[in-house]
């Protein structure tokens, strides 16, 4: 059963129609997440592996893409970044927009069909190259700068330039058909909670707290909804984040061990070979081989 990234509410100006800004830290953080909005991102500064849905890709400055809606997504610095004695910074240029406020009227006339195409299309996610990529880049930073109309135009030349660029879809074509949603408001919370501090200590208690339940009612209720035991679901979501690192990083395993989640080793070894049917090293290696 496939697992939700933590849900990421896009908060935006009451006078906006969508979100746009810099992002500018020391590190990517490694928050696997998704949102409804479709969102265009431009790496400013920073390089390492990004995560886009069952994709894994190196990145580095002036890497541009575009995700469709609910498409999850992390982008994960490379290990020099995290050094404590570092320099370097990471930043990020974003618009977050979601394509229903277009309406779908405006949206299906002739003159907007080759965006509304692209936006079908970017439930794959898209890597945007081509010839005209550096001025997709060039409308990009300008674009935090713009208000009013000159910002909602601004979206909409992007959009139609980014149609006329070479478009390299990133996922599989049924990966999100494949996706796994709970309709229920209480296991997303808790599921919001597991993804954002599940390299952290995660009691039962805690998550029916979360839930508002006592926890033999939460146990009972948890499994009736995901089929497994809070634990099991837990160790899902470990091993999952793992083995993207395993695939994307060249992290020794004991690290990616910590990076999960897991304070043993000998445990995570257990845990992961139980999901993945081989060692963590193993894994690594015929990855690497059917790569």
């Amino acid at each position: 059963m496939k697992r939700n990234p933590v849900y990421e509410k896009v908060e935006k100006k009451t006078d906006c129609s969508f979100k746009t800004g810099v992002y500018e830290q020391s590190y990517f953080k490694r928050s696997w997440h998704f949102h409804p909005e479709a969102e265009i991102l431009l790496i400013t500064k920073g390089f390492g592996k990004r995560f886009i849905g069952d994709s894994v890709n190196s990145f580095t400055t002036g890497d541009l893409v575009l995700l469709g809606g609910n498409l999850p997504h992390a982008w994960i610095s490379d290990p020099v970044f995290y050094e404590p004695e570092t320099k370097k910074q990471c930043s990020s240029i974003f618009i977050q927009f979601d394509p229903i406020f277009f309406g779908e009227i405006f949206m299906r006339t002739p003159e907007l069909n080759s965006i509304y195409e692209l936006l079908k299309f970017s439930k794959r996610g898209l890597s945007i190259k081509g010839y005209c990529r550096d001025e997709v880049i060039s409308m990009i930073n300008r674009m935090p700068g713009k208000s009013g109309i000159h910002r909602f135009t601004g979206l909409l030349h992007i959009l139609e330039l980014i149609t006329k660029c070479e478009l390299d879809p990133l996922t599989t074509e049924t990966y999100l058909d494949t996706r796994f949603y709970s309709k229920s408001t209480r296991i997303n919370r808790v599921h919001e909670c597991i993804m954002e501090n599940f390299e952290q200590d995660i009691s039962l208690k805690k998550a029916a707290d979360i839930a508002c339940m006592n926890e033999s009612s939460f146990a009972r209720f948890f499994k009736s909804h995901t089929g497994q035991t809070f634990s099991e679901y837990l160790n899902e979501i470990r091993v999952d984040f793992a083995s993207k690192l395993l695939t994307g990083t060249a992290y020794s395993v004991s690290q990616i061990a910590y990076e999960s989640g897991y304070n043993s080793l000998t445990y995570f070894n257990k845990k992961f070979k139980e999901l993945r049917g081989q060692s963590p090293n193993l894994y690594r290696l015929n990855q690497k081989d059917s790569g």
